[in-house]
């Protein structure tokens, strides 16, 4: 599946008319867009304490500083194979969805498996 996610952000990266692949930065700078950006997971936090129990993952720097975040609320996790802090944690991903600001920061919310990848190294 992931190999397949990663085959098809290749292609619509290389098409003429589809959505540029951006950095963890650009991505942050687009609140309102649909994007798709690929970066270091810096750290992570399932916050099973807090009302819809999320998972956050930050990229840029570690929270409070992060640069952007990918939340993945309690009641999606199910549309995973895996626990999502062990698939993504540590990782360098690729991410597709929606920029929206959450007090005052740079936020993308994942329901789905579709929407995420872990980015394979490549061997040189």
């Amino acid at each position: 599946m992931r190999s397949l996610f990663f085959l098809l952000l290749l292609l619509a990266a290389n098409s003429s008319s589809a959505q540029k692949v951006l950095s963890v930065e650009e991505a942050a700078a687009r609140v309102g867009d649909s994007v798709q950006f690929c970066g270091d997971v810096i750290s992570f936090r399932y916050a099973v304490q807090e009302t819809g129990k999320p998972t956050f993952f930050y990229f840029g720097n570690r929270f409070p500083n992060q640069v952007l975040t990918i939340v993945i609320w309690e009641k999606h996790r199910k549309n995973f194979s895996k626990r999502v802090e062990l698939a993504y944690g540590n990782a360098t991903i690729c991410v597709r969805g929606r920029v929206q600001l959450v007090d005052g920061k740079p936020v993308v919310e994942v329901s789905s498996e579709d929407q995420i990848g872990v980015r394979e190294e490549e061997d040189e």
